[in-house]
């Protein structure tokens, strides 16, 4: 299943910080307001200075984030980067300015408030074990971990302190959001499976024997990507059949045979699976079969061949009001504080600014984004239609 992703930590519902591309990840040690100092003034805000060290350290963990650090196309384009700069320093702009608030209403962070917020964050993203995931997935460290608990208490007491959070959500928003959200609570049937994969994805090996050989001939390259296929399936079949013998050894082939190398890490097991996200053939397949059960045949999907073992089914479901009461009120509780600190910290911004208290020097002061000016197309002449082909994820 795909999660998707926001910006800004901070700038996002509170509660679901680990479900956003975290900005400041990795720079745990900075403290509020910023405290690694090194190099030139990149900015000054009310007082507080920002330097290059800070502003290279976020823009380096930013453009990690997004994957632009693995896509030099990506990252050079003019564009992109000015987005990106823009974003580091309205990020360091307002980390700042949370930092001065916190310090002006004698705001402290304890312990125990980065462990409530840090139970809270377990029980919303569904338990400890989907909690060390999304930790992993988002490389988060103790202390990166730590520091994003600290800011989000930090602003739920700057929150509480200034009174900008009033009243409670009522039964009828509840009951108003259930309605207009039924998809959200309805569950579909979902598959738990682990698998062996031996690739067999015809483009992507002729294109590799095409890079070896780049004079070969199309009939010799088609007789190449036939053979290879042939030699990939025979693998697979050979070890379906030493499975089959001695079911007992699936775990252990999963772990060195398969070349799906991320369920290959859990021993072939890829988890509770959907059919909206799942390659066709293979959800058929595991659709099809009983829970329990090592499939007695090669499954073949847009990337492979596949040795399944369904391990576990869930039918569909749809919570009851009642039952998605708790996670609608939280919803709605984190939809109102997220509205009223982006409220709150777009007022401070904007004061700060008509009252001059921001300086940024010339060199990063971002650009206005320029649009390049459309071609003039012949009056007869038709602008073609993009097509867009849904993905599955096998």
């Amino acid at each position: 299943m795909m999660m998707k992703q926001a910006p800004v930590a901070l700038n996002v519902s509170l509660a679901l910080v680990l479900l956003a591309t975290s900005l400041l990840s990795g720079c745990g040690e900075r403290g509020l307001g910023g405290a690694t100092k090194g190099g030139e003034t990149v900015a000054t805000i009310n007082g507080t200075v920002i330097t290059k060290g800070e502003y290279d350290k976020v823009f380096a963990e930013m453009a990690k984030q997004i994957g632009a650090d693995k896509n030099p196309e990506l990252a050079n384009h003019p564009m992109f980067a000015d987005m990106l700069k823009q974003n580091t320093l309205n990020n360091l702009l307002s980390m700042a300015v949370i930092g001065q608030a916190a310090k002006s209403l004698n705001i402290v962070v304890t312990p125990q408030d980065i462990k409530a917020q840090t139970q809270r964050i377990i029980d919303q993203v569904g338990g400890v074990g989907k909690f060390n995931e999304l930790r992993k997935k988002h490389n988060l460290s103790d202390k990166d971990f730590t520091y994003q608990m600290e800011q989000i208490a930090t602003v739920e007491q700057l929150l509480a302190k200034k009174g900008l959070v009033k009243g409670a959500v009522t039964p009828e928003q509840v009951k108003a959001f259930y309605a207009s959200h039924t998809a959200e609570f309805e569950k579909p049937e979902e598959v738990k499976s682990s698998h062996i994969l031996i690739k067999a994805m015809e483009a992507e090996l002729r294109n590799t024997l095409q890079e070896k050989n780049k004079d070969i001939k199309a009939e010799a390259l088609d007789a190449l990507v036939q053979k290879e296929l042939a030699t990939r399936k025979t693998k697979a079949e050979d070890l379906l059949k030493q499975i089959s013998a001695n079911p007992n050894l699936f775990e252990r082939l999963a772990s060195t045979q398969s070349e799906d190398t991320l369920s290959a890490m859990n021993k072939g097991d890829v988890g509770f699976m959907q059919e909206r996200s799942t390659d066709p053939a293979y959800w058929s397949a595991i659709k099809a079969a009983p829970a329990g059960t090592l499939i007695a045949h090669l499954v073949k999907s847009s990337y492979g061949y596949h040795i399944i073992k369904v391990t576990e089914k869930h039918a569909a479901v749809k919570q009851s009001l009642a039952q998605a009461t708790p996670t609608i009120q939280r919803r709605l509780e984190q939809d109102t504080k997220s509205k009223a600190f982006s409220a709150w910290l777009d007022s401070e911004m904007n004061r700060l600014r008509a009252a001059h208290q921001i300086k940024i020097e010339a060199a990063y002061e971002p650009k206005p984004p320029e649009m390049p000016a459309a071609p003039k197309a012949p009056a007869a002449e038709k602008a073609a239609t993009p097509s867009v082909q849904p993905h599955k994820a096998g």
